[in-house]
């Protein structure tokens, strides 16, 4: 699904879903070294993000939402980054931050408690 302005709650809530599962996986993929899958999970880890900020731009979401979902973007592309680098102790620490993130966002914008 794009970034359109069909966006609903529910894809907000399917790309949260996601995150949760693709940020573990590219934790487990960079601990394995499997680069080529860490970049592919951060890539689409990425998409997710956009995806988000879009959906909290058109629905004129406060703007701690909107860079909260950007914050996460640019963490993913830092994993990406860090992973075609073989910084791996970087990659991790980019990944950490989105799960904590992740916590702290799922108090006040999750969709469905």
């Amino acid at each position: 699904m794009g970034t359109s302005s069909a966006a609903s709650m529910l894809d907000f809530d399917i790309w949260m879903r996601k995150i949760d599962k693709k940020i573990v996986d590219v934790q487990k993929r960079i601990a394995q070294k499997d680069d080529e899958a860490a970049i592919q999970s951060a890539e689409e880890i990425e998409d997710l993000y956009l995806k988000m900020e879009n959906y909290f731009i058109q629905i004129k979401h406060p703007e701690e939402a909107v860079q909260m979902s950007r914050e996460g973007k640019e963490a993913a592309a830092i994993i990406s980054a860090s992973v075609r680098n073989q910084d791996y102790d970087k990659g991790v620490l980019a990944a950490v931050s989105i799960a904590r993130a992740c916590s702290a966002c799922h108090d006040n914008y999750r969709p469905f408690k």
